[in-house]
């Protein structure tokens, strides 16, 4: 079998940070490239899923991190468009009513 890995890419526009591709176990460390923390310095920021197209449990936990992070920083979080494999993901695991779901 031969899986393709693709990528995830990131771009911040003012308040809201888009994610574009697959948010995997694969595509994780190129966030932590990207730095996404530095950007929860900011007050607020929104978190765009619209073009996420594939997300694991490595996704999730990835988006349960940034929380954390953000919280830490007081920095407000709010997911939009989020997919529904991460909706999935997440009440299976118990966090969905923690994830900030704008």
């Amino acid at each position: 079998m031969n899986s393709v890995v693709k990528n995830i890419q990131l771009s911040i526009n003012g308040e809201t940070c888009f994610l574009v591709g697959d948010l995997t176990r694969h595509t994780i460390p190129q966030l932590h490239n990207h730095q996404v923390t530095k950007y929860l310095q900011q007050d607020k920021i929104n978190i765009d899923f619209k073009q996420v197209e594939k997300v694991d449990t490595a996704g999730l936990a990835w988006v349960c991190a940034l929380l954390e992070q953000a919280n830490k920083q007081h920095c407000q979080l709010c997911f939009v468009n989020i997919p529904e494999q991460l909706a999935k993901l997440a009440k299976l695991s118990g966090v969905d009513s923690f994830l900030p779901i704008c």
